[in-house]
């Protein structure tokens, strides 16, 4: 499936082993003009879930908005507003394993490390996971505000109810 991708404030991260080619307003299969005079052509070849890695290019101030837009025959356009941010905040888990293909082919990243944690095969197993907020600008820690939010997704984990900590001897 061919998709088009635009972003006037963003560019494709070519570091991460993403290379798409770019057609220009005025060329056959521009499809609407959106003001920005040139679109990525991405090429999904799969279903499922599809990562494009962005980048940067250009000096935004704290709370500045742009946009991406992504459009595909059959499809409606889809116009989604990002914020930039001056601060460069990440949230770790800490004590992972790390995992680098050699060879990861075509598919994947060449600077795309998985991290993934072992945990038993047994119901009610204790597992933790420690969590930091870091800012990458000094690499200290910082506490999360009261409006901050996380979600953790897991097909296979399912968190405690109360009064369930004994089974697995958390008390």
């Amino acid at each position: 499936m061919r998709v088009l991708v635009s972003s006037n404030e963003l560019d494709i991260r070519s570091a991460a082993g993403v290379s798409l080619p770019v057609i220009s307003e005025g060329e056959a299969g521009y499809g609407e003009p959106n003001g920005i005079g040139y679109k990525y052509v991405y090429e999904a070849s799969a279903p499922g879930v599809q990562r494009i890695y962005f980048e940067n290019v250009l000096n935004q101030g704290n709370n500045e908005e742009g946009t991406i837009i992504l459009e595909a025959e059959h499809f409606e356009s889809l116009t989604k507003t990002f914020t930039f941010s001056e601060d460069q905040y990440t949230i770790t888990v800490e004590g992972l394993e790390e995992y680098n293909a050699e060879n990861p082919g075509s598919d994947y990243p060449t600077d795309e490390t998985i991290y993934y944690r072992l945990v038993p095969q047994k119901r009610h197993a204790n597992v933790q996971f420690d969590m930091v907020m870091k800012n990458n600008a000094d690499d200290q820690p910082f506490n999360a505000g009261v409006n901050d939010e996380f979600l953790l997704y897991s097909q296979h984990l399912d968190h405690y109810e109360d009064g369930e900590e004994s089974l697995a001897g958390v008390d």
